[in-house]
C-alpha cells in the first residue's frame, strides 16, 4: 500500500473548495445502489449469505474519466467466470484509494449533493464511508464531513480509510484542524467507539524531528498490526507500528539520508525495502525525465533495505531505472523482488 499512496503523493485538493478542506496523499446484472439508503435487490447470478464463498473472488472496475460515479465490483468463480456483480454509486472515481475488497464486506467512499459544475459541495452535501455485501446489502459506516442547510462545512476525519483483515476495525485520520484534535485514530466498525487514538500534539512533543501529517498505511501480519506514518510531500520521518492486540504503538523514526523514492514497502519488523530512483516529485512528466536522464548517464536503480530500529541500510541489488523491482516482503525476514531479466529473486535479512 506504500507505493501506492507514494505515486498519488502529490497534493491533492479535495474537491470542495468551498470549505477549503485539503490533504496531502502521499482501482449478469448491474446492481443498482440507492444513494441514500443503501437498500437494493441483489440480481446475483448465485445464492449467498452475502460474503464470498470458497474459491471465489471480487475485483472491480474503476472508470476514472468522471470524478464521481460507478465502480462495479465483479464476483468471480474458481473457473474465473463472472458470478455477479455489485454497483456502488456516488464513489469518487479520481480517489487514489476509493474502495476496498474484503471476504464479507467492501468498503467504499461516497458523495452526494455535489455540484458538478464548480465541483463544490451543495446545502446537505456529505462524503461517507459505507459497507456492502456481496448480496447488495449496504448501510453508511460513518460520514467524513458534510454542509449544512446554510452551507457550513463540517468535518471529523480525513478523506482517507483502511479497514483490517477481519472487517472489525477502521483506521482513521481525526481532525478539522479546528475543533477537532488532530490524531490517528482506530474504530470499532460495529459499536462506533475508538479503539485507539494517538494525538498528533502528543507525538511531536515526544518525537520533535517528526513533522507533517499522519498518513495510513496498510493492515499487516494478518491483520495484528497497523502501520501508519507522518509525511510532508513525498517525505515519510517516522513510520508508527501499531499492536492490535494490546493497542499500543511504537515510532520507528526515518534516517534522514533516505531518499523519498517512489517504491517503498515496510514489514512488521521495521525493515523499510526501498529504491532510488526516481525519487517522488509530484508530477509523472518530471519522474518520467527523471529517469530518462538517468538511463543517458549510465546510472542503476538501487534497491535498498533499512532497519529503521538501528538505522543500518544495506544495498541489495541493482537495475535499469526504467524497471521496477516489485518486490514484496514475503515473510518478516525475506523480501522477494524481480531483477532485469525477469528472475525473482528472495533477500534473507540474516544475508
Amino acid at each position: 500500500m506504500i507505493i501506492k499512496k507514494i505515486f498519488a503523493l502529490f497534493l491533492t485538493i479535495v474537491i470542495f473548495g468551498v470549505f477549503g478542506y485539503t490533504f496531502l496523499f502521499r482501482e449478469k446484472e448491474n446492481l443498482k445502489i440507492s444513494t441514500k439508503d443503501g437498500v437494493a435487490s441483489s440480481t446475483a447470478l448465485f445464492e449467498t449469505s452475502g460474503c464470498l464463498k470458497k474459491g471465489e473472488r471480487a475485483d472491480f472496475t474503476n472508470d476514472k474519466s468522471s470524478r464521481n460515479g460507478n465502480i462495479e465490483v465483479i464476483i468471480y468463480g474458481d473457473d474465473n467466470k463472472k458470478n455477479g456483480s455489485v454497483v456502488i454509486s456516488d464513489v469518487p472515481l479520481t480517489h487514489y484509494y476509493p474502495i476496498e475488497i474484503h471476504k464479507c464486506s467492501v468498503f467504499a467512499i461516497r458523495q452526494f449533493n455535489l455540484d458538478y459544475d464548480t465541483n463544490e459541495g451543495k446545502p446537505g452535501f456529505e462524503e461517507s464511508l459505507w459497507k456492502y455485501d456481496y448480496s447488495g446489502n449496504g448501510k453508511k459506516v460513518l460520514v467524513f464531513g458534510s454542509k449544512d442547510m446554510n452551507g457550513v462545512y463540517s468535518s471529523a476525519y480525513s478523506y482517507d480509510f483502511r479497514i483490517d483483515p477481519e472487517e472489525k476495525y477502521v483506521s482513521l485520520i481525526q481532525g478539522d484542524f479546528k475543533k477537532i484534535p488532530n490524531a490517528l485514530t482506530i474504530k470499532d466498525i460495529k459499536t462506533g467507539n475508538t479503539v485507539f487514538e494517538l494525538l498528533y500534539n502528543d507525538l511531536v512533543k515526544k518525537y520533535p524531528t517528526i513533522g507533517g501529517d499522519f498518513g495510513l498505511q496498510d493492515w499487516i501480519e494478518g491483520g495484528n498490526v497497523f502501520f501508519a506514518d507522518v509525511f510532508d510531500g513525498a517525505w515519510e520521518s517516522a513510520f508508527i507500528r501499531i499492536d492490535k492486540n494490546t493497542w499500543k504503538y511504537e515510532v520507528l523514526l526515518v534516517p534522514s539520508n533516505l531518499v523519498a523514492g517512489v517504491e517503498r514497502r515496510i514489514n512488521e519488523k521495521g525493515y523499510l525495502a526501498y529504491t532510488d530512483i526516481p525519487t517522488f516529485t509530484g508530477s509523472e512528466e518530471m519522474s518520467e525525465s527523471i529517469i530518462a536522464d538517468a538511463i543517458k548517464e549510465g546510472k542503476k536503480k538501487n534497491l535498498f533495505v533499512a532497519d529503521l530500529r538501528t538505522g543500518e541500510i544495506k544495498k541489495i541489488a541493482e537495475t535499469s531505472p526504467d524497471k521496477r523491482f516489485e518486490m514484496e516482503w514475503i515473510s518478516n525476514t525475506e523480501l522477494q523482488y524481480t531483477l532485469l531479466d525477469g528472475t525473482k529473486k528472495t533477500f534473507s535479512i540474516t544475508q
